[in-house]
């Protein structure tokens, strides 16, 4: 990962990534985009999968909002900006995150 960072250009971490402290040190750095969704979109999305982490008798999306707030204080140490993604357009969401980082410059 610092090599990728040290590259520029975008970088997908998946939510887990939030949970080792030297993923956290080197993203202190960089601008970091958090997206979130609601509980409603997740049961959606999830409707089907088999993800490893959700698995088991406990309801998925009951396990989703568990490690969520376990994370949520990860998260918020490294985000530099929140985009809600739960209902709306991709392409829209990217373009609002395309011009957040403009302004930045």
């Amino acid at each position: 990962m610092a090599e990728a960072l040290s590259d520029g250009g975008v970088i997908s971490l998946g939510g887990g990534a939030v949970t080792q402290s030297g993923t956290r040190d080197l993203l202190k750095d960089h601008p970091v985009v958090f997206l979130t969704v609601s509980p409603e979109a997740v049961a959606d999305r999830l409707r089907g999968s088999n993800r490893p982490l959700l698995a088991g008798e406990e309801d998925p999306v009951e396990r989703w909002k568990k490690i969520f707030e376990d994370r949520r204080g990860w998260y918020a140490e490294v985000a530099s900006t929140t985009f809600d993604t739960s209902r709306r357009p991709m392409q829209k969401i990217a373009d609002e995150i395309v011009a957040w980082r403009r302004e930045q410059r």
